[in-house]
């Protein structure tokens, strides 16, 4: 009976020891299969323009589809053919989500021509490796060598495919040469000029010009009587083409009026411009607003105003003028224009200066302003002029006023004369990269026909913000100080991002003897405030002093890229083997034990003890030996 307790109770640990290390290895494949994989073998299959044609003279603000295929080997999915996570897809047009996983090699866009999506597929399996095909839809590239995709797991934004809810990943595949090479000729449809560098003027064509008002209704005839309503202009600017549309974006394109002509603006000269569908193949299409104005009358049978528009096309401003007629308006004349009276002044921005190129966050920096009055026949009086920072509900100003004013009066203006004023800015040292924009405002009056009119103007002008690079690379001091010949040994390098913006595509190399790219290790990208570690492993050949060199590459948040290199140096001895006959180097451990020695004292007590039970004995068999003799000799007598 006892015996079967014992047994029922040995089974019974053993069974708990079995379901615990279940446990155990279940919670391991879970942990495994949610940690972010970073394949060695992703690639980059196909890269085409939008429009399908193939992608060359690959630079920055080009919009393109990216095919890249990746193994997964040891995934998380399930192979079993027709119930598995074969054929099974993540798929999202969350442009923020995807701006994420992206980091800076790329940026999702929405425009006329489509919007940016991404689905990631797990295309077939083989055993436990996972053959993984991603598919990047209208993309814009941001000057980078690799495309960074990682796999984002948090609260919100879990990346599920078929039956893993957690997906992780991390892949930087390099981008073909062949992408950033002019296209051959030949007739080819590429969107680029051969020699890479197209350049762009403008070339407005007006379609149509109408005035609506407030409520956006067409107005059919346009009197002095009006009250202030708004003018559009419709035009097609020829200088581009049909593939250049993707690259217009509203908050890129800026319209001004340079005379008024006809109309008088109640308010800002400055107009809204946007684009707007065009047929398929035809020129960018755009529609220009200019609100709150009134007409003043013209002798001709059409009023006038002439406007001049700016985009931002690949990283370059172009300019374009035009020139629009209203002809639903009440003429004053007999059908003739009258040039007696002078055309309405302006104050124009015509030059400043930021005393650099780029201003770092954290510095004060002075803009020069240089403003003239367009009016070669009437001089301005009564000038004020305000500065501000210009801050919106998408973005916050970084800037403020460091002047001991943003507000300067002047008394006049001569017509066709010209001003000049400094203002100091300060830019907040927690400033994100990128520009910042400072409206500068005009009020004035002036004198026509003994009669004070008044007028304003408005320009913005935007200040181009870059962060102190501040990611630094630490001295060495983990790393394998002493090694043998073939010992396998390591090293660490430890860096911090101490800058207020993220460092993009961290990558550390590790040198041979030569010189030549060896070990290389992929960290992406760093937080502002974070730190982080690569590790490498070292191999020595030969003995003596092992000079190690390192090279850790990033770019910064203007995409630029910098590397710091950084050494450290160890020492490697011969391989040692012990000498199986020199006896100082037998193992103690090996020889027998000796046994220990009996104290002399104990010998001395086990012979007092085994005197003291001899000798009774001893003498007791004397005597009777003695005896025996005696009975003998007295038988013989």
């Amino acid at each position: 009976m006892k015996n079967r307790k014992m047994i029922a109770r040995v089974m019974a640990g053993l069974l708990a020891v079995l379901m615990i290390g279940g446990v155990c290895m279940q919670l391991f494949s879970i942990i495994a299969s949610a940690a972010a994989y970073q394949p060695t073998n992703a690639a980059i299959d196909s890269m085409k323009y939008t429009n399908g044609d193939s992608v060359s003279n690959l630079k920055d603000g080009k919009i393109v589809d990216v095919e890249i295929s990746y193994t997964h080997v040891n995934s998380p999915f399930d192979n079993t053919s027709g119930t598995g996570d074969i054929g099974k897809s993540f798929t999202t047009s969350d442009t923020t989500l995807i701006n994420k996983m992206l980091g800076s090699s790329f940026r999702a866009v929405n425009s006329f021509s489509g919007s940016t999506s991404l689905s990631i597929t797990v295309d077939s399996m083989d055993g436990t490796s996972a053959y993984m095909l991603v598919s990047l839809k209208h993309v814009k590239y941001q000057r980078a060598k690799r495309l960074l995709l990682e796999g984002v797991t948090t609260d919100n934004t879990a990346i599920t495919i078929g039956s893993i809810t957690n997906y992780e990943f991390s892949i930087n595949p390099e981008i073909p040469e062949d992408a950033f090479r002019g296209s051959s000729g030949g007739g080819g449809g590429s969107t680029d000029s051969d020699d890479g560098d197209e350049t762009f003027t403008s070339d407005i064509v007006i379609e149509s010009v109408f005035a609506r008002d407030k409520n956006g209704a067409i107005i059919r005839e346009v009197t002095k009587d009006t009250a202030p309503f708004t003018l559009d202009i419709v035009y097609t600017d020829r200088g581009f083409r049909a593939e250049h549309e993707d690259e217009f974006s509203d908050d890129t394109l800026f319209a001004y009026i340079t005379d008024a002509g006809d109309f008088i603006p109640q308010g800002t000269n400055r107009g809204t411009l946007k684009r707007t569908a065009s047929s398929d193949g035809d020129p960018p299409r755009f529609r220009v607003s200019f609100d709150n104005l009134k007409y003043a009358g013209a002798t001709a049978n059409f009023a006038k105003l002439d406007f001049r528009v700016q985009y931002l096309v690949y990283g370059e401003n172009v300019s374009g003028t035009g020139s629009a007629r209203l002809y639903s308006v009440e003429s004053d004349g007999d059908g003739t224009e009258s040039e007696t009276a002078p055309p309405t002044p302006y104050i124009i921005i015509n030059q400043y200066d930021l005393g650099a190129e780029q201003i770092e966050a954290g510095n004060t920096f002075t803009l020069s302003l240089n403003f003239a009055n367009t009016s070669s026949d009437l001089a301005l009086e009564n000038i004020m002029m305000v500065v501000n920072p210009v801050s919106t509900e998408q973005q916050q100003s970084f800037l403020s006023i460091a002047s001991a004013t943003n507000t300067y009066y002047y008394n006049s203006l001569p017509a066709g004369g010209a001003l000049s004023q400094n203002v100091d800015i300060l830019v907040k040292a927690s400033a994100t990269v990128g520009s910042q924009a400072i409206s500068v405002d005009f009020k004035y009056e002036y004198l026509v026909d003994k009669k004070r009119e008044s007028g304003t103007t408005s320009t913005t002008i935007y200040i181009p913000i870059t962060q102190i690079d501040r990611f630094t690379v630490d001295p060495i001091t983990d790393f394998s100080e002493w090694m043998q010949v073939g010992e396998e040994g390591y090293v660490t390098v430890s860096f911090v991002n101490r800058g207020k913006s993220p460092t993009y595509n961290v990558t550390g190399y590790l040198l041979d003897s030569e010189g030549n790219q060896g070990q290389t290790e992929h960290f992406g990208n760093l937080e502002a405030g974070a730190n982080g570690t690569l590790d490498f492993t070292l191999m020595p050949e030969m003995p003596g002093d092992y000079e190690g060199n390192i090279i850790v590459r990033y770019e910064d948040e203007n995409g630029e890229d910098k590397e710091v290199p950084i050494s450290f140096t160890a020492f490697v001895e011969e391989p040692w083997y012990p000498d199986p006959t020199d006896p100082g180097m037998i193992d103690p451990g090996m020889m027998e034990p000796e046994e220990p020695s009996t104290p002399w004292w104990k010998y001395l007590l086990f012979a007092a003890g085994g005197l003291a039970i001899a000798v009774p004995i001893a003498l007791y068999l004397a005597k009777r030996v003695m005896a025996k003799g005696r009975e003998e000799m007295d038988e013989d007598f």
